[in-house]
């Protein structure tokens, strides 16, 4: 007999903005079984703003900033120690659709029936920015292929690379054979890295085209009007440490598809140079590349060990 479906919302909050945050509760909570939210945040004072903005939830503080991994498995393990079915991981600036944890459920629940052996289904979303739907990806020999929902093959469901963390519905069972989040990846590229090592055995990840979400990539933009008024996400110097530093340490695993590996570094070239030398602070942006290329290149994970400059702006979940 199926287990009974219960679904645990796991909310993962830094610094959260409180109304931002309370309608996320509001919108999440007759959508879910429960809501557990998971704070990185370091300043009491904070956190009881944010527990007492969340009281209909449970509420689990971390020692200062844990990382996105580390905060999302804090949720997950609270899950299965509660005997959920599923959870659903959400970041703080992101809003799911009224009805998308039924459409991720439904699709699941299709693929499932399909024999599929399921890692994660997860939403099609959009930058409240750009007002773009962003669509789904997924390597195939030497190119990248991008399914659009409007005029997709299937617009039901669509097989990709990965699914961005928030707004990823998991069956806790599958986390026995995929492995937890990986901590020592701190931010960035954590949700990639989980998906690909889940697709090494044999678990397959999913766009529900059905299901929706606001999502805000970076903290702004960069538009450029000679490639069609086309933006570019801009986050934090910090960031950068991050992005570039766990893209190389990924490309020294072995159960990451090379062609993968080939496609990912000619973007991270690319990468490079733009945010070294366009968007402002350009200093603090090379040298937060540069350091996050050397740690990348000697196998060093886990939060920053360098000391930003010009105190960049905090880091944000995801």
């Amino acid at each position: 007999m199926r287990a009974e479906r219960r679904i645990c919302g796991v909310i993962l909050t830094y610094h959260p903005e409180l109304a931002a945050l309370r309608h996320l509760a509001e919108r999440i909570i007759n959508q879910v079984d429960a809501v557990v939210v998971v704070d990185n945040t370091p300043a009491r004072s904070l956190q009881e703003q944010i527990r007492a903005t969340v009281r209909d939830s449970t509420y689990i503080p971390m020692r200062g900033n844990q990382g996105v991994a580390k905060g999302f498995n804090a949720g997950i393990e609270w899950a299965r120690d509660h005997d959920f079915t599923h959870v659903l991981l959400l970041d703080q600036d992101s809003l799911p659709g009224e009805r998308m944890v039924h459409a991720l459920y439904h699709g699941e629940m299709q693929l499932l029936g399909q024999g599929v052996n399921l890692a994660a289904v997860g939403p099609a979303f959009s930058d409240p920015k750009y007002h773009v739907i962003r669509p789904f990806t997924r390597t195939e020999k030497w190119r990248v292929r991008r399914f659009h929902c409007a005029g997709a093959e299937d617009p039901a469901h669509i097989q990709v690379d990965f699914v961005i963390s928030s707004g990823s519905l998991i069956r806790t069972a599958v986390f026995a054979t995929a492995g937890l989040l990986e901590e020592g990846l701190f931010i960035d590229y954590v949700d990639i890295e989980w998906a690909l090592r889940a697709r090494s055995r044999g678990l397959h990840s999913f766009g529900i085209c059905a299901a929706t979400m606001e999502h805000s990539l970076a903290e702004r933009a960069v538009t450029f009007r000679w490639l069609n008024n086309r933006s570019v996400p801009v986050h934090a110097p910090l960031r950068h440490y991050y992005y570039f530093r766990n893209a190389l340490l990924l490309y020294r695993r072995p159960y990451i598809p090379v062609i993968w590996k080939l496609r990912d570094l000619g973007m991270l070239v690319l990468k490079a140079g733009f945010f070294s030398s366009v968007p402002r602070p350009r200093l603090a942006r090379f040298r937060m590349i540069a350091l996050g290329l050397y740690d990348g290149l000697f196998g060093h994970s886990g939060p920053c060990r360098w000391q930003p400059i010009n105190a960049e702006a905090n880091l944000p979940p995801a």
